[in-house]
């Protein structure tokens, strides 16, 4: 059985690029954690995590760039009246502007979202919903660790990558567009004792040509959030 704290124990299942969830999932008081590359869908199917003496449950989590819930129950709730219930966490993020067309074109289309649809029934504590599309960045803190050096030489190497990738011989153009959208069905039916849904999309667009007698620059910026 699963122990009196579970809050150190998950199940984890990941997914290089797309994670499709073709099984009911009953964890029985452990965490659960759903991480893809891209996408996660989950249609038709059933993932609780509540424990069966019915007095707590475990937290669930979902981690890609495009979560799809279908027809399907997340149930992160202890089945008895006053259990400790769980949280559910949906994260659709992708914080990173892509390094391409050193030397010409520079394009950044970052689109990120949560879809619950049809009948779905989410049920937890704490639900949170975040949908992020931020093209400002090429490098993050965490790419060098948590410490103060990590803070500094994430700045400054991004700083100069950034400078790099807008420029170029004769036309710089640069097109950034970020999109995050969170969409929950009308029929869908959320129960939880704090509910959050956060969609945020940021970007940066530079193009600098270097040229002998001018160059020609465009930059392009869009968001949808």
């Amino acid at each position: 059985s699963a122990p009196a704290n579970n809050n150190n124990v998950t199940f984890q299942f990941e997914a290089d690029d797309t994670l499709t969830i073709s099984n009911d999932i009953a964890s029985n008081g452990y965490n659960i954690s759903f991480k893809a590359d891209d996408t996660i869908t989950v249609s038709g199917r059933s993932i609780t995590s509540g424990h069966s003496s019915g007095s707590y449950a475990g937290n669930i989590e979902f981690e890609a760039d495009q979560i799809t819930i279908v027809n399907s129950t997340i149930d992160a709730t202890a089945s008895l009246a006053g259990g400790t219930d769980g949280n559910i966490t949906l994260k659709a993020i992708d914080d990173r502007a892509n390094l391409t067309g050193l030397g010409f074109a520079n394009i950044d289309l970052l689109t990120t979202g949560i879809d619950i649809e049809g009948s779905s029934v989410i049920k937890g504590d704490q639900v949170r919903l975040e949908a992020e599309s931020n093209s400002q960045h090429l490098l993050l803190e965490s790419d060098f660790g948590d410490s103060m050096f990590g803070e500094l030489a994430a700045s400054f190497t991004d700083g100069i990558l950034r400078a790099l990738e807008n420029l170029s011989a004769f036309v710089g153009v640069s097109v950034a567009e970020a999109t995050a959208t969170i969409d929950v069905g009308s029929n869908v039916q959320v129960t939880a004792g704090d509910f959050t849904a956060i969609a945020h999309a940021a970007v940066t667009a530079r193009a600098a040509p270097l040229s002998i007698g001018g160059g020609v620059a465009v930059a392009v910026a869009d968001t949808d959030a």
